[in-house]
């Protein structure tokens, strides 16, 4: 009996895959690669359109993915493929929003959304971006929202170490927005975009 029950959670677990996601932030680059440590992250992908940051400049792309390296991990850059600020203007709507839903319906998207499931079968991968806070970050409210799509559980490594499951954030979400007319949940479910404008609206 407890032998069965043993084997039944096991499959369970590996039926479940996981990824975390983690934002540098101001962070030293000390303390990202204990947060990397703290929950045994193999694999950095990188999903910054721009990888590189004005205020952190260790976070630029060259200089982390040294550190990554020497810290024996791997860094993987995708911001091309999975950015929240892409270049081609079919991305952007009238107003400056970025059009998620567009992005993930993308060959480049979808190419890269694949090649992330297969990497979280052998390896602990956590996406990276620049926020602290995954809530209104592209990580969480396009990739995520596709990777749950695929049966892929999000966990969202803060930096205090601490590790938010996504429902945590939705529900700090909703109890945020009670204010949210039944109307705009609605029109927000038919609109999948960015949760701010990127750039400037296009006037006529």
């Amino acid at each position: 009996m407890h032998m069965t029950t043993h084997k039944k959670e096991n499959s369970e677990s590996i039926q479940k895959p996981k990824i975390f996601t983690i934002g540098h932030s101001n962070n030293s680059t000390e303390h990202f690669l204990s947060l990397l440590d703290m929950h045994h992250i193999d694999v950095v992908v990188d999903v910054r359109s721009s990888p590189f940051s004005k205020f952190a400049t260790h976070f630029n792309k060259q200089t982390l993915e040294v550190a990554i390296s020497n810290a024996a991990k791997k860094y993987l850059f995708l911001g091309r493929e999975l950015g929240g600020m892409p270049k081609d203007e079919i991305y952007y709507d009238d107003e400056g929003f970025v059009l998620y839903w567009k992005i993930a319906e993308s060959e480049l998207f979808q190419q890269a959304i694949s090649r992330v499931c297969k990497g979280i079968a052998s390896y602990t991968v956590a996406l990276m971006c620049g926020e602290e806070n995954p809530s209104n970050c592209h990580r969480r409210l396009l990739i995520g929202r596709v990777l749950k799509e695929h049966g892929v559980e999000l966990l969202h490594i803060r930096g205090s170490g601490l590790v938010h499951t996504d429902e945590d954030l939705e529900d700090n979400t909703k109890q945020s927005a009670k204010q949210l007319t039944i109307f705009a949940e609605l029109e927000d479910e038919q609109v999948w975009r960015s949760s701010q404008p990127i750039r400037k609206p296009q006037l006529d």
